[in-house]
Parts: structure tokens; sequence; C-alpha cells
């Protein structure tokens, strides 16, 4: 029997996340598989350690029926969601071993504050997930999505295939109407970029309008076609050590910039040695 997909999503204030929840269930749905809400109440070891089993389960009782209340919008599409409450004392962690424990095949979860620290692409917690969840993951900064209207950027790459991914669920469960951007830095790069939408087209089965252009700054070439949109999807790029110290990456930049909402994908698996160190040109 084959395996179940399941979309795992994280939430941290149940009334608030609508379209983050709508859109983790959008794709298990595409998948014919399972959404699972994970709700995290944070306690302290002591807490925990005091709190009886009677207790914990009135707890978690309570606020998996708050969950079903606060995504009772994901049934008028016709899916469904499996609410689940953990009592933790550590996010990350919690993230991680569910993800595990239930064979996700998917993480999608809210993008907080830019990280500060060196070495930390999208925020420690961002960052942590990432690396150790042994599911894709994809986070989304919130603006709305009012129109359904998506800004697929991609480079061909395998970051770009997780967002097609996406894109195809939305559009056959939400209807969404896709738009795919290919930029390069010279006109003799356009026929190349034009075989690259041509078939991630048909690999996705993607009724999509396709634009190529040629920019220098490629934050400020998606940034220019997202005003007509209200979700760009882009690759996370796989940076290394290095790059990260000294720079900021494309979709960080797009995050921070646009007035739209953003998704950012990232494939599940290791980075190769020297891409660790010194990182890759583009997502």
């Amino acid at each position: 029997m084959a395996k179940k997909y399941r979309v795992l999503i994280p939430i941290s204030q149940p009334q608030a996340e609508r379209e983050l929840v709508t859109l983790g269930a959008a794709v298990a749905q595409h998948h014919r598989g399972e959404a699972i809400v994970l709700n995290i109440l944070l306690r302290s070891r002591q807490e925990l350690a005091q709190l009886s089993p009677e207790e914990a389960k009135s707890h978690i009782s309570e606020q998996n029926q708050l969950l079903r209340e606060s995504c009772r919008h994901t049934r008028e599409l016709g899916i469904e969601v499996i609410p689940v409450t953990v009592l933790s004392n550590g996010v990350q962690e919690t993230i991680v071993q569910e993800a595990r424990a239930r064979g996700a095949g998917m993480v999608i979860m809210d993008w907080n504050k830019p990280s500060q620290t060196p070495g930390a692409v999208m925020g420690s917690l961002l960052d942590k997930v990432t690396s150790q969840a042994p599911a894709d993951v994809a986070f989304f900064r919130n603006r709305g999505l009012e129109d359904g209207k998506i800004l697929l950027s991609t480079a061909g790459g395998p970051e770009s295939h997780l967002g097609g991914q996406i894109a195809a669920a939305l559009q056959n469960t939400l209807q969404a109407s896709v738009t795919l951007l290919h930029l390069v830095k010279t006109r003799e790069e356009m026929e190349k970029g034009r075989e690259i939408l041509e078939e991630f087209s048909r690999r996705y089965r993607l009724k999509a309008r396709r634009i190529i252009k040629t920019r220098e700054n490629f934050t400020a070439g998606i940034l220019e076609e997202s005003k007509f949109h209200n979700l760009i999807i882009v690759g996370g790029s796989r940076v290394g050590i290095f790059t990260r110290m000294f720079s900021r990456t494309i979709p960080e930049k797009v995050v921070e910039q646009a007035e739209s909402s953003v998704l950012v994908t990232h494939r599940h698996g290791p980075l190769p040695f020297m891409t660790r160190f010194f990182g890759s040109r583009r997502p």
C-alpha cells in the first residue's frame, strides 16, 4: 500500500493563519493526502513535569477544538484538516519530531523575522527546520491571497520544481492563475529560458502565462512582475556558509521588499560539500 502524502502545518495563532492553512491543505488535497495542523503549546520543563496526564489531556482537547473552529474555512473547499496539539518546551525540535513521526512529505510554515545571526539565512527557527526536517519545506510570508494570482519565478533548479508542484496544486484545487517567470542576464540565454518554461509547464500540467526577461538584478526583476500578483513562489537559494556570512539571498530580499505574499520552497536533501561552503549561483 502506497504511503499517504502528508503536509504538516505548524501554526502559532490559529485565528490569524487562515491563508497558511489554506495553502497547506490545498497541497495535501492535490496529492490526495492529509493536512495536519500543528499547534505547539510552549511550556517550561518544570511546568511540563508538574502537569498531570489529566490536565495535559484537557489542554490538548481544548486546543484541538479551537483548531477545528479556526480551520472551518477549509471545509468550504472540500478539504479536511487534522488538528494536533503538542505540549513542548521547544518549537523547532517539536516540528522536526512531528514531521518525522507522521511521515510528512512537506512542512509549510510561517516565515518569522529575518535572522540577525551571521550564517543564518532565514531566522534560526527556519534554518534549523530546513536542515533537520525529513521533508520538503516551504515558508510563507503572508500579505493576503485575495485574487489567487501566482507568480512562479523559476531557474529550473530543484527548489523551483518544488514550487512547480505547489503552483499546480493551487491551480487545480483553488483555481489560481499562474505566471511563470524566468530571468536571464543576456539575450543569448533567452532561448534556453523558453525551453525551461516549456518543459516546466508540461511537467506540472500548468496552464500558465510565460515571461522571459533580461535583468542584471534578479531581485528587482521578480519585484517588478510581482506587482500584478498576490503570491510569489520562489525557490530558496542553496547557499553555503561562506556566502551566507556576507550577503542576503534573493528569496530573502524578495520576502523583505515585496508587497505580495511570498512562498519560499526548499527541497529536502543535503547540500553537496562544495555548495555547503561556497554556495550555488541561483535558486
